[in-house]
């Protein structure tokens, strides 16, 4: 389907008297001078529009494989929240419209790439109403470029079909006038090499263009939510609504799709609500219960499931015709090959593939695992019989990023060399918040304790087990150790945010950065880091201060003209107070709660590190008793 000439929808949005959302743009630049931009946008970037319409008004899941199927009869509104208020994506659409810039931040599955595909959509509808130009970019496929030059010169450079000084010049003057919106998908899928530099770029072009908005999708990254030219909406989970309605929608058996409703009203929601957060999910159940009948209780479980109903399925369009296995791979065989091949493009940060690409990284996974099989066959069955890859355009990738987590995982699970704590290492280290991890864990808790947790916490011990937190210098050390800096409420004495140091990345160097990213991928709060991000390092600040002995936190007036609005005070609520502080203001702190909370502290990384070598203990002690008991009876 063609859309309507660029030039001819922003001329009609000049035309309406200088109203609605076009007026201010129209004030900017003169009414002469707009008609002459949209003539020239029109010749760079109709192109761009219309690729970014036809990419986005179809659509392919793991249900929908053979056929592309319209995406707007498929899409079911998103929702965010921020300050603990309720948006919805019109909402956000309209709140980016007025020349703000905006992050949607969420897990895998969540929505955040269905949202963009949307406001794409609705602002490319739209032109003739708000008189913009959006430039939609999936950032996954970055490349150095972007790290290298100007955010608006790589933006052209992407977008444009018209390369001269000229054009460029005329692009320059539109980001200046704010005719443009900027849809940027996927900044955490950027290459972490240059993912830092890539958002450095973009927030110094929204600092040169204020006028044109920008609006990205990321996983949670904590770097994201300090950068202040931003605001950061988080995607809410799915309520029971939302899911039967994503349910309702899918071209599927229509009697399973009616027990699973049926189900999901008697109740069986409320167990499962955090794996029934998003669309994915919600069609991984489908999937799986109409092939099993039941309804599983772990994340990683959804995967398993889903795997071996895709691998082993009916075409649902074609009656008994089971498709063909091109390699003819048992299932147990396939999925360690695609584990393999999952892991190494996972460690690589690979999540899309040029055909020679995915040929390439078949064929070094086959000879791992020593299958002798042509990476032909082994990407057809990947794509055609298990449909866990996908061809987009000229390129290729994952049906969803959250399968390759899933299969990585299960690579790490049957690795059993010395060095799997290494692999950990590299993965924990990658991420904020990995998914592969959290699925290691579910399918074998004991890899990612005894393996990894284990050394890290001893390694810690080491560390701090002799230091005296009463003392200026064991407490200044362990202060440094543990963030790079508390912002501690000055009132209330509660921790209201901790700064842990380096952007949007996990680091040993920081404990409390490290602690809290196991116990997300742990799902629990067994880290002992909770004592001192949660407990009153004071019971009031200025009674505190004041109860010091002369000289003792030097000038008390310094002291108090550190205080500051904590960063993190949500909006339209009262500014919360507050102080940062840091390893060089030990020699004060060390007449306040700190001490104590850090002897809690250390005591029960101790009690953590040894609880797990004595479930590794009992374990081990239990197979041995078997063991004897079995030679005994032998004997007898």
């Amino acid at each position: 389907m063609a859309i309507e000439p660029i030039s001819k929808a922003l001329i009609a949005a000049g035309a309406k008297e200088l109203a609605g959302e076009s007026k201010s743009i129209v004030k900017s630049v003169a009414r002469s001078a707009y008609d002459g931009l949209a003539a020239k946008f029109e010749k760079c970037f109709q192109g761009h529009v219309q690729s970014t319409f036809e990419k986005c008004s179809k659509i392919k899941n793991i249900l929908y494989k053979d056929q592309a199927v319209d995406f707007k009869s498929r899409y079911v509104k998103v929702f965010f929240e921020k300050s603990d208020k309720e948006y919805s994506d019109s909402e956000i659409l309209s709140f980016s419209m007025d020349s703000r810039n905006v992050v949607v931040s969420g897990t895998a599955g969540t929505g955040k790439t269905m949202f963009m595909r949307w406001a794409a959509l609705s602002l490319i509808e739209r032109m003739k109403g708000h008189g913009r130009v959006p430039l939609y970019l999936e950032l996954r496929y970055s490349t150095e470029l972007a790290a290298r030059v100007d955010f608006e010169k790589y933006l052209y450079e992407a977008t444009s079909s018209v390369k001269d000084k000229a054009s460029y010049g005329q692009f320059l003057n539109g980001l200046k006038s704010g005719l443009f919106v900027i849809l940027l998908d996927a900044i955490d899928e950027i290459n972490p090499e240059i993912r830092s530099d890539v958002i450095k770029s973009i927030v110094k072009f929204t600092e040169d263009y204020p006028d044109c908005s920008v609006v990205m999708s990321s996983r949670p990254d904590e770097y994201l939510t300090t950068i202040q030219s931003f605001s950061v909406f988080k995607t809410k989970p799915m309520d029971i609504k939302q899911i039967k309605e994503v349910i309702s929608k899918l071209e599927w058996n229509e009697e399973a799709k009616q027990k699973l409703l049926a189900r999901l009203d008697q109740g069986v929601y409320k167990g499962i609500a955090e794996f029934l957060s998003n669309p994915l999910l919600a069609t991984i159940l489908l999937l799986t219960y109409d092939d099993a009948a039941e309804i599983p209780k772990k994340l990683s479980t959804f995967y398993q499931q889903a795997f071996e109903v895709l691998y082993q399925r009916h075409d649902a369009t074609k009656g008994a015709y089971k498709r063909k296995l091109y390699a003819g791979l048992s299932m147990s065989d396939f999925q360690r090959l695609f584990s393999t091949f999952c892991f190494q493009t996972y460690i690589d940060y690979k999540v899309e593939f040029s055909d020679k690409q995915l040929w390439e990284a078949f064929e070094q996974a086959a000879d791992y695992e020593e299958i002798e099989e042509s990476p032909e066959n082994l990407i057809k069955d990947a794509m055609e019989s298990a449909c866990l890859i996908q061809k987009e355009g000229l390129d290729n990738s994952f049906v969803h990023r959250s399968f390759q987590e899933f299969f990585c995982a299960c690579f790490i699970e049957s690795y059993k060399e010395d060095d799997v704590v290494e692999i950990i290492e590299e993965i924990f280290l990658k991420e904020e918040q990995s998914t592969a991890l959290r699925m290691l864990y579910e399918i074998s808790p004991q890899t990612f304790e005894y393996e990894w947790l284990l050394p890290t916490l001893d390694d810690l011990l080491k560390k701090i087990s002799r230091l005296n937190f009463e003392t200026k210098s064991g407490l200044s050390k362990i202060l440094n150790m543990f963030s790079g800096g508390l912002y501690v409420g000055v009132e209330s004495g509660e921790v209201e945010y901790t700064a842990w140091g380096p952007v949007g990345m996990n680091t040993k160097e920081k404990i409390g950065k490290w602690m809290t990213a196991v116990d997300w991928i742990m799902q629990s709060r067994s880290m002992p880091n909770h004592i001192v991000m949660n407990g009153k390092i004071w019971e009031n600040y200025f009674d505190f201060a004041n109860s010091l002995e002369s000289g003792a936190a030097g000038d008390h007036q310094e002291i108090e003209d550190r205080i500051e609005v904590s960063p993190f005070t949500k909006e339209d609520e009262d500014p919360l107070l507050a102080v940062r502080i840091e390893g060089k203001d030990a020699g004060w702190l060390v007449s306040s709660n700190l001490p104590r909370m850090f002897d809690e502290f250390r005591a029960q990384t101790r009690a953590r590190r040894d609880a797990i070598i004595e479930k590794r203990d009992s374990k081990k002690s239990k197979v041995q008793s078997l063991l004897r008991n079995r030679r005994r009876s032998a004997i007898r």
